[in-house]
């Protein structure tokens, strides 16, 4: 019902009580007035009428009672009067057939009744006198007053009415601007306005809503920029967020959420979570608990396992991270939850691709290494054929298979010509990769051909200098899709392969240089050997073996010192002391000299190997024996002084055929000169 009905119901209800309580008592006291009066005029009556009777009763002359008697009940209202005796005889009365009857009187004290007045004086009672006093005229008079007051009555409630439709219509008019301007406000029209005009109550409701109205639209105003702020932050942060309500039911998602689930944010609203985000255990394949109802039952933060992956709308599967938050005003209530997530598929990705490095590159060399390696490019990426290829040739023509794995089935001897391959764009390109089309490609490769092969991809492996000295590759029948990181990891592994080859290279060089230095070394008669920085014999030939009678199981790896000194020695020896120093030196030892453990003649050289740097990094000793080169100088002396001998008589001889031939010489000298004389006598001639 509307106020202003509601006040002129209000007003006319109260005005009404109060008329009819005004009335009430009113009337109640008229009619208690009246009564009153009329009981006061019967009493008046009755004395009156007592001292008639009184002298009756002591004269005990009635008639000149009944002529008063008579006339009072001729009077108005009057409609009985008797007179008893002391004995309750009537003996007087208005009506003659009660003469000498018992006096009986009902409801004597009674309004509208008998009224009984006994008659006394100092001898005794004398008597009764009883009057019954009718009540028409009292009532006719209430009846009238009671038209009136009706009347009256029904005037004044009708002036009420108008009255409180005319102030309710007052009260309500302006009463009525506030509610339609806030019915204007709740339609969403914040430019209503009650603009009430006054001082009084109503006025300052108006103005008080009219200011509230206004912060209404300052707040709404702050709360769309607020809210504009929210919907671009949450558009453009990178994670996926789904916003809830208290029963599990989408409230919001942002662009990220849509992408990732298929479903957007209009016709996920209003549907269960569970409809919209649909996750399951990656490993499993069994559907994952809902985090939104773990955060509505416990209201705390619940973070979704590492292998939680995403089925979205269209079938797509993305590995995602999530956590969900309970969202809560500032007294604690819960409101809903907040669902923030994001794709690790690129980051799964590439744990798989760490995986398949660090499987493929820690713990193995060599031909394991080269094996691991192409099982684990298999795996990873779904390949049909992985190899490692070394270019062997000098042209770089042929391809050797260092390690090659073809439908699961490792293989080693394999080779190929490079030319016409792609591996050969590898070589000198660099990382290539062909998704599909591989043959039309590279039709003149036989072996892409004869594979079926469809995708390709492949690193090229250098040496140090950045020389191609090989390549990786993989091969497959289909299209080859490659994962994030795949070409960093293949570089990655191409490296370590490229290592692992120079590697392999470097310990062939290195066996060849071992057998080479060991050969080079028996070769010599002298005994050689070397020693680390920390004096203990790492390699020695077969003259040290033989001079020191020692074998190889008891040299490589012990200290040199108790090998020499196997008693000890209180003084170092000048050996010890020259590899202590770190310096080079030639020392020579006697027979009997105290530190020879040889106990011939010796001379012990001792060679600092340093590095770039000038640091020594290792000792290479030799022990060279001195008695057989004693023996050869004592021969070459016996042989030098035979010679000399020799050489004097030889001398001797010369000489005197040097003399000889001097003597020769001038008789020729002579001859030629004659000659000569001759010979220019006979041109002068």
């Amino acid at each position: 019902m509307p106020l202003k009905y509601r006040i002129t119901a209000a007003l006319f209800s109260l005005a009404a009580i109060i008329l009819a309580v005004v009335l009430s008592q009113v009337l109640s006291q008229y009619f208690e007035g009246s009564r009153d009066q009329i009981v006061q005029q019967e009493q008046a009556t009755l004395a009156l009428l007592g001292e008639f009777a009184r002298i009756a009763l002591l004269t005990a002359d009635y008639d000149i009672f009944q002529p008063q008697l008579e006339r009072v009940s001729n009077l108005p209202g009057v409609s009985a009067v008797l007179l008893a005796d002391n004995r309750g005889v009537i003996v007087v009365a208005s009506k003659p057939a009660w003469v000498g009857q018992p006096m009986s009187l009902r409801g004597v004290g009674e309004e509208g009744e008998w009224q009984a007045m006994p008659l006394e004086n100092v001898a005794g009672r004398l008597g009764t006198l009883a009057a019954r006093f009718s009540n028409e005229a009292l009532m006719a008079l209430h009846r009238q007053v009671r038209r009136l007051a009706f009347g009256w009555s029904l005037g004044g409630l009708f002036l009420i009415a108008l009255a409180s439709v005319l102030i309710s219509h007052l009260l309500t008019r302006r009463l009525e601007r506030v509610t339609r301007a806030a019915a204007a406000v709740a339609g969403g029209d914040l430019s209503a306005q009650a603009a009430l005009d006054g001082r009084d109550e109503v006025a300052e409701l108006g103005r008080v809503f009219d200011g509230m109205v206004h912060t209404i639209k300052e707040e709404r105003a702050r709360l769309k920029e607020r809210e504009q702020h929210l919907s671009l932050m949450l558009d453009s942060i990178g994670d996926a967020v789904i916003a809830t309500d208290v029963v599990g039911c989408v409230t919001r998602m942002n662009p990220v959420a849509e992408t990732l689930t298929g479903w957007c944010a209009t016709e996920a609203a209003g549907r269960p979570l569970p409809e919209v985000f649909r996750i399951i255990n990656a490993q499993t394949r069994k559907p994952v608990a809902d985090p939104v109802e773990k955060v509505l039952r416990t209201g705390k933060v619940v973070n979704l396992a590492n292998q939680t992956a995403l089925i979205s709308k269209d079938g797509a599967e993305y590995h995602i991270d999530d956590s969900g938050a309970p969202i809560t005003d500032n007294e604690g209530n819960l409101l809903g939850v907040v669902l923030v997530f994001h794709d690790i598929s690129g980051r799964k990705q590439a744990e798989e691709a760490f995986q398949t490095l660090i499987k493929s590159t820690v713990g193995s060399t060599g031909q394991e290494f080269f094996d691991k390696t192409v099982a684990n490019l298999e795996e990873w990426l779904g390949a049909d054929c992985v190899i490692i290829g070394e270019i062997v040739d000098k042209e770089k023509k042929n391809v050797r298979a260092l390690a090659m794995i073809l439908d699961g089935e490792i293989i080693h001897q394999y080779s190929y010509m490079l030319p016409g391959t792609p591996c050969e764009s590898v070589a000198m390109k660099g990382f290539c990769f062909y998704p599909e089309g591989i043959i039309k490609l590279f039709p003149d490769d036989k072996d892409l051909v004869q594979l079926g092969a469809e995708g390709y991809a492949g690193a090229p492996l250098r040496d140090k200098n950045g020389n191609s000295i090989g390549m990786v590759c993989v091969k497959s029948r289909r299209k080859l899709s490659l994962p994030p990181m795949a070409k960093d990891v293949f570089e990655i592994i191409a490296a370590k392969t490229s290592v692992e080859i120079e590697r392999r290279r470097a310990e062939e060089e290195l066996a060849m240089a071992r057998t080479e230095w060991e050969h080079a070394m028996d070769f010599f008669e002298d005994a050689i050997y070397l020693i680390d920085m920390e004096d203990r014999v790492v390699r020695a030939n077969r003259a040290f073996y033989k001079l020191t009678g020692l074998t190889l199981a008891q040299t490589v790896g012990q200290d040199i010192t108790s090998l020499i000194h196997p008693q000890g020695e209180t003084v170092p020896c000048p050996v010890c002391i020259a590899l202590r120093d770190r310096r080079d030196a030639n020392i020579t030892m006697e027979a009997d000299h105290p530190d020879n453990p040889i106990g011939r003649p010796i001379e012990v050289m001792v060679k600092m190997i340093r590095n770039k740097a000038g640091l020594p990094i290792g000792v290479l000793m030799g022990i060279h024996d001195l008695f057989r080169q004693r023996q050869i100088e004592d021969e070459l002396r016996k042989h030098r002084d035979h010679l000399e001998k020799l050489v004097d008589e030889r001398t001797r001889e010369l000489e005197g055929k040097n003399r000889d031939l001097e003597r020769y010489n001038r008789l020729f000298v002579d001859r030629e000169f004659r000659i000569k004389e001759l010979r220019e006598k006979l041109n002068e001639l």
